[in-house]
């Protein structure tokens, strides 16, 4: 059993390029979710369930999150916050493609949402970047352009935030898959364990 962000790195991770063995793969959705890849192979840690950045506080003063913490980053850039935000400035739900539309129509109100909401998702990409040392990034959900300003100020924030650490300079990917494509990963993980090597152990 894996979450949707796992499984949606391992197809990711296979779509970039075989021979990537450190990776970040976030996806935004209703939360942030992230996996990790070291050496070749998803980190898991100890329950099989890590990366849970959107649940992270990235401002310990700011809104409160539903998990009882202040300033989650998911507050000021998941999909389902993003609407939230749009509909307290504009009334009734706008449906989040549909805020992506306006902004690139120019609609103030989205523009300075998603110019916000990268800003946010930016920072907890340079701190997971910062954290794990690993200068490659994918991130997924976003279901825009690399020209759209959402992506854009992720990618500027980025690399304003770690380009005085990281050795190599941080590549930012945009996910080339969906949210329902998440069970191309599960089939690369089920055959990758169907065709290892089989392990026969003795206890004495």
């Amino acid at each position: 059993v894996r979450n949707n962000a796992h499984l949606l790195g391992l197809a990711e991770k296979n779509l970039l390029n075989q021979n990537t063995k450190e990776l970040l793969y976030f996806i935004n959705s209703v939360g942030i979710g992230m996996a990790v890849f070291i050496g070749g192979q998803l980190y898991e840690g100890n329950a099989g369930n890590p990366g849970f950045v959107g649940l992270t506080s990235i401002d310990i003063k700011g809104e409160l999150c539903e998990c009882g913490q202040k300033g989650c980053v998911e507050l000021y850039c998941s999909k389902k916050n993003i609407e939230k935000k749009y509909a307290l400035k504009n009334g009734g739900k706008t449906p989040y493609k549909e805020i992506l539309k306006k902004c690139d129509e120019g609609d103030k109100d989205a523009v300075d949402l998603f110019t916000t909401a990268g800003e946010y998702l930016g920072m907890a990409v340079s701190n997971a970047v910062r954290l794990f040392d690993i200068p490659v990034i994918v991130i997924g959900g976003l279901e825009c352009s690399e020209n759209h300003i959402f992506f854009k100020t992720v990618k500027r924030t980025v690399m304003e935030h770690t380009a005085s650490f990281s050795i190599k300079e941080v590549k930012v990917h945009l996910g080339q898959l969906t949210e329902d494509n998440f069970g191309l990963g599960g089939c690369q993980l089920v055959i990758e364990k169907l065709f290892s090597q089989p392990k026969l152990i003795f206890k004495v």
